[in-house]
C-alpha cells in the first residue's frame, strides 16, 4: 500500500514538472520517427547528476486510433542543483 502512494506521489510529482497529465496524447520522437501515445504512466527517478522522467501508454496506429501497443519514453534532464 505504501509503495503504491508513492508511485503516485512520483506520477503526480512527474505530471506536474512537465504540464502534463494522465490521460493526455503526448507526442515524441523515437530514431527518427514521431510517436504518440495516451499517457497511462509517468514515473521518475533522480540520481546525483540527472533526473529521468519515464512515460508509457498505448501508442496510437497510422490512421489514427488507439493501439493496443504500449510505447514508452524517457525524458533525461540534468540535475544542476549538484555543482
Amino acid at each position: 500500500m505504501q509503495e503504491e502512494k508513492i508511485e503516485a506521489e512520483k506520477a503526480e510529482i512527474c505530471c506536474q514538472a512537465l504540464g502534463i497529465n494522465l490521460g493526455d496524447v503526448v507526442i515524441f520522437n523515437s530514431r527518427g520517427k514521431v510517436n504518440r501515445i495516451k499517457l497511462e504512466r509517468a514515473t521518475l527517478h533522480v540520481d546525483d547528476e540527472e533526473i529521468y522522467f519515464h512515460f508509457g501508454g498505448r501508442r496510437y496506429r497510422k490512421d489514427g486510433l488507439i493501439g493496443k501497443r504500449d510505447e514508452y519514453f524517457v525524458l533525461k534532464v540534468e540535475n544542476n542543483q549538484t555543482r
